[in-house]
């Protein structure tokens, strides 16, 4: 489960663990290629312009496996749409699909999510931020149908989040939530606290610190702190992270992206 890009984005789906099962990829992209194109078709009948967000990342965790991650976005109005492709060396392959629709009213800020995969997975979550924008409420619950896959989320996501945020002002906003397992019976956990900013000659950075509890895949508990830090120029953005525990698994996870807007 995520929670909004306002803060963070509501919970998409996985299991434990950076897993799926064997994969049809060719028939999978075309049936996720065909699901981001439906997505698009509400906001361009509008006449939305649709502005798009490029991100490609590359994964390495402790146990030595690489991995390679395309994600496209594309947004027109209300409605999101997005495509993406994993592939790691352990040869596992996932071509995924998912829309978004975000209502905005001064007090209501929902987010519905839906996602599929490869695999037959499918899942669903509803956030919102509840409040003024100045001092606002997070809520938000999500469910999958338990198929496992790679979860590049990296929280629980049969999960529900509470938190609050803060925007003191248009350059500076603050959000602390926790994402919290509640159908498997893990006692995972993970509290972010996110902090975003806009800094002189439009430089923004966004940096998440997380602290996280609860069982790993293999029965132990554990405690961990990890870090992402984004930075954005113009059209271009970088994200750095160090991930303890990835998934609740026993490995831990660097992780490099970059991508653009346009």
């Amino acid at each position: 489960m995520a929670v909004p890009e306002n803060p963070g984005r509501p919970p998409r789906s996985t299991r434990r663990g950076l897993r799926c099962g064997r994969l049809r990829p060719a028939s999978a992209f075309v049936v996720a290629t065909a699901v981001f194109a439906a997505t698009l078709a509400p906001g361009a009948l509008a006449g939305d312009p649709i502005e798009y967000k490029l991100t490609i990342g590359a994964y390495r965790t402790s146990a030595d496996v690489d991995s390679i991650d395309v994600n496209l976005r594309a947004r027109g109005g209300p409605h999101t749409g997005w495509i993406g492709y994993y592939h790691d060396s352990g040869d596992i392959r996932e071509p995924r699909a998912g829309y978004e629709y975000a209502f905005e009213s001064e007090l209501l800020r929902p987010t519905l999510s839906l996602q599929l995969a490869s695999g037959g997975f499918r899942g669903w979550a509803l956030s919102s931020e509840i409040g003024p924008r100045s001092l606002y409420g997070i809520a938000g619950f999500g469910r999958t149908n338990l198929r496992e896959y790679v979860n590049l989320n990296f929280d629980p996501n049969d999960a529900f989040a509470y938190g609050f945020g803060t925007r003191p002002s248009d350059r500076l906003s603050f959000a602390l939530f926790r994402i919290q397992d509640d159908r498997l019976d893990t006692g995972q956990k993970v509290t972010h606290a996110v902090c975003r900013a806009l800094l002189p000659a439009d430089v923004r950075l966004v940096v998440d610190l997380f602290h996280k509890r609860g069982g790993t895949d293999t029965g132990r508990h554990i405690v961990a702190n990890g870090i992402s830090v984004t930075v954005e120029y113009g059209h271009w953005f970088v994200r750095l992270a160090s991930d303890p525990y990835v998934n609740f698994t026993e490995d831990r996870m660097t992780r490099v992206s970059v991508g653009a807007r346009f």
